[in-house]
C-alpha cells in the first residue's frame, strides 16, 4: 500500500473530514481514505460476466427481450 500526503487542504475540508468521521466513529484518516476509496475505486471488472449470468437467470425465467424482434412486430402490425 503507497502513502499519500495532502498539503493545503482547506480548513473547511479538514474539519469536514473529522466531522464526518466523528459520525462514523473512525479517524479522520479512516475517513479520508474511506472517501478517496469510494470516489476512485476501479470500475468492476466482473460486470459483464454479472450481467451475463443476470440475463441468463432472466431468459430463464421466459422474461428474454430480443429488441430486433419487438422493432420487427412492431412495424409488422402497421
Amino acid at each position: 500500500m503507497s502513502d499519500l500526503v495532502l498539503k493545503d487542504l482547506s480548513e473547511a475540508v479538514v474539519q469536514e473530514i473529522g466531522r464526518r468521521a466523528a459520525l462514523r466513529g473512525r479517524s479522520a484518516e479512516e475517513e479520508a481514505r474511506a472517501a478517496l476509496e469510494q470516489q476512485f475505486k476501479p470500475p468492476a471488472k466482473d460486470f459483464w460476466e454479472r450481467a451475463d449470468k443476470l440475463r441468463k437467470e432472466l431468459r430463464a425465467r421466459g422474461l428474454h427481450f430480443d429488441s430486433a424482434e419487438i422493432i420487427r412486430q412492431d412495424r409488422d402490425s402497421r
